[in-house]
């Protein structure tokens, strides 16, 4: 019976060293992956599982955090009532930023659009609570003002209007809320609200931060 030439032969070995090489390999992975399913029926263990398997599917997600997000209060400013469709409000101009920031973009935890609120890594309650519609505020993107507001406490009887505003009574659990009053069928109005801009969602978005 005539032999195979040997080229043949050194084929068939090579396939067949790499189909047991790649083998034993899917074996070592299923044999690391029926531990980890162990482990998580762990409810003490779950939250470990789920850091190993997202580093695992996401190595390579970076946060951009080269956009600053800064809260600032206003050391000068000029504010003016101007009629906007029909309504008076409150317009501010010639704004002058304060030193240092309120809230510095390290101070911010997450933004929520929905109710355009900050979470915050800091109580800022005692540098607040006792001001009124005379002090303004700027969010601003990498320093420069994306709105402005007054504060605005909620036992005052009147409305601001036009403006971003902040309740500094009643702000607690670290979560600041962006007010803004809008009138039904008021477009420019509401226009003026300016909250959820597209420069701050989309800083916000990079850096992991806009739920």
């Amino acid at each position: 019976m005539p032999e195979h030439p040997p080229g043949n032969e050194s084929i068939s070995e090579g396939e067949n060293f790499e189909f047991e090489y790649f083998y034993a390999k899917l074996q070592f992975r299923a044999t690391i992956l029926s531990y980890l399913l162990s482990i998580c029926k762990s409810s003490f263990m779950k939250p470990l599982f789920y850091s190993i398997l997202l580093i695992a599917l996401f190595p390579g997600c970076k946060k951009d955090h080269s956009t600053k997000i800064e809260i600032y209060l206003l050391s000068s400013f000029t504010s003016a009532v101007v009629q906007v469709g029909g309504v008076p409000a409150l317009s501010i101009s010639n704004a002058v930023l304060a030193g240092q920031p309120l809230v510095a973009d390290k101070d911010i935890s997450f933004y929520t659009a929905s109710t355009s609120s900050f979470k915050l890594n800091k109580d800022i309650k005692g540098a607040i609570q006792s001001l009124s519609t005379s002090a303004g505020f700027a969010v601003t993107v990498n320093k420069e003002p994306v709105y402005y507001g007054v504060f605005h406490p909620g036992f005052l009887s009147s409305m601001t209007i036009g403006v971003a505003t902040i309740d500094p009574i009643l702000f607690y659990n670290r979560e600041l809320f962006m007010h803004f009053i809008r009138i039904d069928g008021n477009t420019e109005l509401t226009l003026l609200d300016r909250r959820n801009d597209t420069r701050l969602l989309n800083a916000l978005r990079a850096s992991g931060r806009l739920r």
